[in-house]
């Protein structure tokens, strides 16, 4: 650990306002500064949330604009909206050219629903109401271990997902857009083509099942997922051929048929126990020459700085009962269902698959 700075300059930078936000960043500033800078990140976050909900990317993307043509084209009080948008203009998403003219910066560009919505939908999410307050109970589940969602709402994530189409339509918009980032890097990274039938266990809307079939047009696959996760229509036309669709609760039955079993960023919903018990329907439903294929985040065994694992983690635990689990973890979850972890294969995104077959 490293004591505060206590010289005269320091302390003139650490004197900015509890409630300033982030203001300038950069490795000169000040212990005192940076840790309001990060305390008062909630600021930045719905500002952000603000920006991409009224879509003011797309229409700066546009050409520059003045604060009150924003407000007229998105329905906001002028005089606010401006004051937002010069907050966003000392984090970087916007900057204003001459006084109450902005234009949209290299940062704000994410927010962009072309060519990728990814980030746009995720900012949608992560700062979405229902995210939003159950984040806001952090303390209250680690003071009783409670899960924060249930908590706040009075109902399980999935439930309450269920019973709110709205929330639904953002969660699923951001798992869509989600879905489609790391494909290429799991197609390069592992060879699918000795597979005959492949079957993507809860796999949403198909993209990384349609991404392996276009690449190996000898390999048929079953999309597996509740049926509210599946888009009707949405399966490729060049791989509609071989791609059924079959509706299901994987912790009542997985189908059969396949020699390769993908789970792609579902373990890290549930807590060890659910786990398991996704895991034995994969088993129960697999030959004994098949495989399974878990895609989760690469955890390493300690914290370490620059990684994104750790904010997952935490609001896994908020949200869901969920977490993210190191080599280690997995290959106690496999064992307990049945399985042997064969090998990890390495990707360039900051995924890792892991193979393993059964016992």
């Amino acid at each position: 650990m490293t004591e505060p700075c206590h010289n005269p300059a320091a302390g003139e930078r650490a004197a900015r306002p509890a409630g300033a936000g982030p203001g300038p960043s950069g490795p000169d500033l000040a212990p005192e500064t940076r840790m309001l800078q990060l305390a008062s990140g909630h600021l930045a976050a719905q500002a952000i949330h603000v920006f991409a909900s009224l879509g003011l990317a797309d229409i700066l993307r546009e050409g520059d604009r003045d604060a009150a043509e924003l407000a007229r084209l998105t329905a906001c009080h002028p005089a606010n909206l401006h004051r937002v948008l010069r907050f966003l203009t000392t984090i970087g998403v916007v900057t204003e050219i001459e006084s109450s003219r902005f234009a949209l910066a290299p940062l704000g560009q994410t927010l962009c629903r072309r060519p990728l919505s990814v980030i746009r939908d995720n900012t949608l999410l992560v700062a979405s109401h229902y995210y939003w307050d159950a984040i806001g109970a952090m303390l209250h589940t680690v003071q009783t271990g409670d899960n924060a969602f249930q908590h706040v709402h009075g109902q399980s994530f999935f439930d309450h997902l269920a019973s709110h189409s709205a929330d639904a339509d953002v969660f699923h918009a951001a798992m869509t857009s989600s879905s489609r980032m790391g494909v290429g890097a799991i197609l390069a990274s592992y060879d699918f083509s000795a597979f005959r039938q492949i079957v993507d266990v809860a796999g949403g809307q198909g993209a990384l099942l349609t991404g392996i079939l276009r690449k190996h047009p000898a390999t048929r696959g079953i999309l597996y997922d509740a049926a509210g996760a599946q888009a009707p229509g949405a399966v490729d036309a060049t791989v509609a051929d071989r791609l059924s669709r079959v509706s299901g609760d994987f912790f009542d039955h997985v189908p059969g048929g396949g020699d390769a079993y993908l789970l792609r960023r579902i373990l890290h919903d549930w807590d060890d126990d659910k786990a398991v018990a996704i895991l034995r329907q994969c088993r129960k439903a697999m030959a004994p020459e098949g495989k399974l294929l878990i895609m989760e985040l690469a955890a390493p065994e300690t914290a370490q700085a620059g990684n994104d694992w750790a904010a997952m983690d935490v609001l896994m635990m908020l949200m869901l009962n969920g977490r993210e689990r190191t080599a280690a973890d997995f290959e106690a979850l496999l064992s307990a269902a049945g399985f042997r972890l064969a090998r990890i294969v390495p990707t360039r995104s900051p995924y890792w698959i892991i193979e393993s077959v059964p016992v």
